[in-house]
C-alpha cells in the first residue's frame, strides 16, 4: 500500500473528494463538498500522487455538540485502519470530554463504529 499522509482537506481537494464520492457510490456534488468544507473540518489520507482515499468530517456546534459524517474510504483501501484513524482525528477536535458527539452513518459503516466484544 502507498504511504499515506493524514491531512486536513481544503477546497483545493474538491476534485479528489468528488472522485471519492463516486467510488463510494454517494451522490455528493462539488457544492455539497464545498458546504461540508465550510461548515466543518474534513480530514483525509492522501497518497504520494495526491489521491485522497478516505474522508471524515466533524462539525462543531460551539462547545455544546459535535457531529461526525462524510466518512468514506475508497474500496481498495478499506479494512486497513484508515477510517478508524480519521475518526480519532475527528474526536481529537472535541473540546470537552462531556460534549455529546452524534454520528451520521450508513449500514456499510457499522463495522467501523461498533467493535464486537472479545468474550
Amino acid at each position: 500500500m502507498d504511504e499515506l499522509k493524514l491531512e486536513l482537506l481544503t477546497a483545493q481537494d474538491l476534485p479528489q473528494l468528488g472522485a471519492l464520492s463516486e467510488n463510494a457510490k454517494w451522490d455528493h456534488t462539488p457544492e455539497d463538498w464545498q458546504t461540508t468544507l465550510t461548515a466543518g473540518l474534513v480530514f483525509g489520507h492522501r497518497t504520494a500522487t495526491g489521491k485522497v482515499v478516505p474522508s471524515a468530517a466533524i462539525f462543531l456546534y460551539g462547545d455544546q455538540l459535535a457531529s461526525i459524517g462524510m466518512v468514506m474510504v475508497q474500496s481498495e483501501y478499506q479494512s486497513k485502519g484508515l477510517g478508524r484513524r480519521l475518526m480519532e482525528s475527528c474526536l481529537d477536535c472535541v473540546t470537552s470530554p462531556s460534549m455529546p458527539v452524534v454520528l451520521s452513518s450508513t449500514t456499510q459503516g457499522l463495522p467501523l463504529y461498533f467493535i464486537k466484544p472479545t468474550n
